[in-house]
């Protein structure tokens, strides 16, 4: 079994059906197609979900013996999420493909520690140690790349629940049936369709923005370092990466910074929008406002953990101030 993460962990014992994992601060076991997290400490479903880096998913019924279940789509793959007092199970199909979107090899404790000293002191240390205490349990997923960026030209000036449901439009219209839910569809499905057919499923303006956008990913060279491939994106500095998705059409600079983040794992991005410039306005710099500035001082502050600061810091000004 690969864990598809440059991150390393230890197989602690093996037999037909069950195998143990250890990494520093995390522990998982996968038996058959379930994950099973004994601590879920640092593994909160609901807040990695609804904390505005992806839109497949959903709160489903509740189990008998269930605080809560959630389900989430990405790509061809479908989780449901079991939460148990302090434990979670996420059953799939494909343990290994989870294990990477869901970040479980990474070590959050350590993240939490740097992000913290990289604050600094005064009012907006103090304001970074609620935001992070507020948000442990935040994971940042590790996105389809194709779907990340469709997502979120579709997600500009739009709320959430709209978004999911042009998102989900999409998906019927043109995914793959997998039988009992609908693929993300195919890049080259995308490239071809016409914009009445996006105004069909009701993207709006967005609609002349995604088949473009689809077939300048098609067309991109995966051995072109500078190629529009997550690949290359991630290994480029964040600035110069945004750069490139700009040239996408419908692609802004914070939906440019969401894509290198979520789908690219560049977590020296740090994506500013509304809820942040209002954070840093009111805990970092008085009257500060210009977003382009804003994204430049938080970057340079937080560095390779920019990522992670700004979902704790969205995390709780959007849940105290929404």
């Amino acid at each position: 079994m690969s864990a598809r993460s440059e991150h390393a962990f230890v197989l602690i014992s093996v037999c037909s059906t069950f195998l143990f994992f250890l990494n520093a601060g995390m522990e998982f076991h996968v038996e058959q197609n379930k994950i099973l997290i004994p601590d879920n400490t640092y593994f909160s479903a609901e807040k990695t979900l609804t904390c505005g880096q992806i839109f497949r998913y959903r709160k489903a019924e509740n189990a008998a013996d269930c605080e809560s279940v959630w389900e989430v789509l990405s790509a061809d793959q479908r989780a449901r999420i079991y939460e148990r007092g302090r434990e979670s199970v996420i059953e799939c199909s494909d343990p290994d493909y989870f294990i990477n979107y869901f970040d479980l090899t990474e070590e959050y404790a350590g993240i939490e520690s740097e992000v913290l000293r990289r604050a600094g002191s005064g009012r907006e240390a103090d304001f970074m140690r609620r935001a992070v205490g507020f948000g442990r349990g935040i994971r940042i997923l590790r996105q389809d790349f194709f779907e990340t960026v469709i997502g979120f030209i579709i997600s500009a000036n739009n709320n959430i629940k709209r978004i999911q449901g042009i998102v989900e439009r999409l998906c019927a219209a043109a995914g793959k049936d997998t039988g009992g839910f609908f693929a993300f569809p195919a890049v080259g499905t995308l490239a071809i369709s016409d914009e009445k057919f996006y105004n069909s499923i009701g993207a709006g303006y967005r609609s002349r923005y995604i088949g473009r956008a689809a077939a300048l990913l098609q067309a991109a060279n995966p051995a072109d370092p500078r190629a529009l491939n997550p690949d290359g994106l991630r290994r480029m500095n964040p600035s110069d990466a945004a750069r490139l998705l700009l040239e996408l059409p419908g692609v802004g600079p914070k939906v440019a910074d969401c894509i290198l983040l979520f789908a690219c794992r560049n977590t020296a991005a740090f994506p500013v929008d509304t809820w942040i410039a209002q954070c840093y306005g009111a805990y970092f710099e008085d009257g500060a406002t210009d977003r382009k500035y804003i994204r430049a001082r938080l970057a340079e502050r937080f560095g390779g953990v920019s990522g992670f600061a700004q979902q704790y810091m969205f995390h709780y000004h959007r849940t105290f101030n929404n």
